[in-house]
């Protein structure tokens, strides 16, 4: 996987949700990247948020709480993101994570949720 560009978009310079979420948890975006996905020649938006109720222990978020999050996460923050590149997307990545992890490098004691979508003129397919 090759970064081939890296910045806070200006849509999402705040990058907080507070009850806008389905669950009402907050998150905040730490960042938005497009990558060239090496063998396929494919280019990913990746937008990533730090969400601590997601942390591993009693009363903390699930993927299934959260699920409807990444959705509108896509449908907002992926496809204004879009919509302010030029490059060709096959794919939107959400990363929910518990803690900052840098990009490819693994924790295993953090927790993440990840959903994939494809872009469409509809809005975003879950993959």
């Amino acid at each position: 996987m090759k970064v081939i560009w890296a910045a806070m978009l200006a849509c999402c310079a705040t990058g907080s949700w507070a009850g806008d979420l389905p669950s009402g948890q907050e998150t905040t975006l730490i960042d938005s990247l497009l990558e060239e996905q090496s063998g396929t020649g494919e280019t990913w938006l990746v937008l990533r948020y730090l969400a601590p109720r997601i942390a591993r222990g009693a009363g903390d978020l699930t993927y299934e709480d959260v699920a409807l999050d990444l959705d509108r996460l896509c449908e907002t923050d992926g496809l204004e993101a879009l919509r302010l590149t030029s490059a060709d997307v096959a794919q939107i990545v959400i990363i929910l994570m518990d803690r900052e992890v840098p990009r490819g490098t693994p924790d295993p004691d953090a927790a993440m949720f990840i959903s994939a979508y494809e872009p469409s003129e509809n809005g975003c397919i879950w993959q």
